[in-house]
């Protein structure tokens, strides 16, 4: 079975695209950009089984930019160490330019990451792109903050993943994370699903330690625990009203479906006694003469207030409860992660029966 950080890059579409994007990028020679992101290192070791599997005599190089600080001329120690044997004399141009325009790089893909750390990685690349061919080899830079300033160039591709990353992806991939946890219900699942990859925003790290059950019970206290290990968690509370939108969107989502279910399941139930209370007029002049037509605030005055109650202590607890609820919801206030428990009861409830 997949882990999480391979079911992101291989299963969810727009981090799959991104991948895909950058071997054909890496392929077609010059230079690639990338950020640094979440399971950075899954991501280049599927690259570089997918590289190898095109071309299994390619030659991969990693290293971090900051290997190469003690280095007076980052270019010449490139030169000697690929084409020791060739004559460099400066008049020929910087190196970086006789290294795309020999080929120097071929059959080579040179990945040097976080080049924030080292300016002069700049420089190099632009050369380097300005002169290379198909033949000339790939160079893979990454950077963490901030994209660089490049010049554009043809041969220079800067890949950005946000660009990549839709709502349909976290909620897939927030799916994925969940689907192990046995204990929940489909319904309670979908509803953390919604809540966690809205929170996490492009971060999946962050979106599969939201997928877990104690969402529902304390949000903050997660946020607040997940704060000191993912830097984004951190971010989240200082935005109280933005997280309880979500929350609040995400239980009308889940939540109203399954009050409307359980309104029509009353009338069903108690079609005949509350076709006696019928033709009624309500308090906005609406005339109902169907039972069908009746809101849970009829079915409370017209009928509950006057036979004071349902025929079970069933039925009456599963009204309070979705009465409550729907106004609760209705005026935007938050339901408990104890309501929304019961609520998505009723509908496991239903489903076992039937």
């Amino acid at each position: 079975m997949l882990n999480e950080e391979a079911l992101w890059w291989s299963q969810v579409s727009g981090p799959s695209r991104y991948l895909q994007d950058t071997l054909e990028s890496v392929s077609n020679g010059g230079v690639t950009v990338l950020e640094e992101t979440t399971y950075m290192d899954q991501f280049f070791s599927v690259l570089k089984d997918k590289l190898l599997y095109k071309n299994s005599k390619l030659q991969i190089i990693n290293c971090n930019a900051d290997d190469f600080f003690q280095l007076e001329n980052i270019e010449e120690y490139l030169l000697q160490k690929y084409a020791p044997d060739h004559n460099y004399h400066p008049m020929e141009g910087p190196p970086s330019k006789i290294i795309a325009k020999n080929n120097l790089l071929n059959g080579r893909v040179l990945i040097v990451r976080q080049i924030e750390k080292d300016k002069r990685w700049v420089d190099i690349a632009t050369e380097f792109a300005k002169y290379c061919s198909l033949n000339s080899g790939s160079i893979l830079f990454t950077f963490s903050e901030g994209i660089p300033q490049l010049n554009k160039q043809k041969k220079i591709a800067v890949l950005e993943l946000n660009k990549y990353i839709t709502t349909y992806d976290m909620q897939l991939f927030a799916s994925y994370c969940i689907s192990n946890l046995s204990n929940l219900s489909f319904m309670m699942k979908n509803y953390i699903t919604q809540i966690a990859s809205s929170l996490a925003g492009n971060n999946p790290e962050l979106c599969k330690e939201l997928a877990v059950e104690e969402l529902t019970d304390d949000i903050f206290g997660l946020l607040s625990r997940l704060a000191q290990s993912i830097p984004d968690a951190a971010l989240i509370p200082e935005r109280k009203t933005h997280v309880e939108q979500i929350l609040w969107e995400a239980q009308i989502q889940t939540v109203f479906p399954i009050i409307e279910q359980e309104r029509r399941k009353i009338i069903e139930s108690y079609y005949h006694e509350l076709l006696n209370v019928l033709p009624v007029t309500d308090e906005f002049g609406r005339k109902i003469e169907l039972p069908e037509d009746l809101e849970l605030r009829h079915i409370r005055y017209y009928y509950l207030k006057i036979n004071g109650g349902f025929k079970s202590n069933k039925d009456n607890n599963t009204f309070k409860l979705i009465y409550n609820s729907r106004n609760d919801l209705a005026h935007l206030n938050l339901l408990s992660g104890q309501v929304i428990k019961s609520i998505f009861a009723l509908k496991s409830d239903k489903i076992l029966r039937k």
